[in-house]
């Protein structure tokens, strides 16, 4: 609620200011879906599915940590009443251990996933930033906005699509 009030607070003293430059120049606005652009442009779908591929190679190492715990865990459920005591706790002990690798073994391929999505995007998201500069320098507009960030927008000033149509041709 908090980031609301100040998002709305900071959007009308952008347009405070807008306005009374308006009068001498003339106000223009467009907005741009950049997660549309990022699932739609070929660049973005070549990121989306090299993500996908390297999440398929983690998670093959989480199913066989999995599968290894599972497996511990009913070999212990049916020799536990044939164990002596020690022998048990040993058994019990080296589950957890196998417990203890799979969870740092899944955080750590949840961070690497995350890396890997920044060093997929970053990219796209820069030439991307880089092509809405440039529609707003050669067509004259004064702002062009995230469409996240709107309540409203008429279709009319959607640049999302010449966006997509730039990244794929390369410029």
């Amino acid at each position: 609620m908090k980031k609301l009030i100040v998002f709305v607070a900071a959007f009308a003293v952008l347009f405070a200011f807008s306005f009374s430059r308006a009068e001498s120049e003339d106000l223009k606005i467009g907005f741009v879906d950049v997660q549309k652009v990022l699932n739609e442009s070929t660049k973005g779908k070549r990121a989306k599915a090299d993500l996908e591929q390297f999440i398929k190679s983690k998670q093959s190492s989480i199913d066989s940590k999995t599968k290894e715990i599972e497996g511990k865990r009913d070999t212990l459920k049916k020799k536990a009443t044939a164990l002596s005591d020690s022998a048990k706790k040993t058994e019990e002990d080296d589950l957890r251990k196998l417990v203890s690798d799979f969870r740092r073994v899944a955080s750590d391929a949840q961070e690497e996933v995350r890396k890997k999505e920044t060093e997929l995007t970053s990219g796209i998201l820069t030439e991307i930033k880089d092509i809405i500069t440039a529609i707003a320098k050669d067509e004259g507009y004064t702002y062009i906005l995230e469409s996240g960030m709107l309540l409203y927008a008429s279709d009319k000033v959607d640049l999302t699509d010449k966006v997509i149509k730039k990244v794929n041709s390369g410029n």
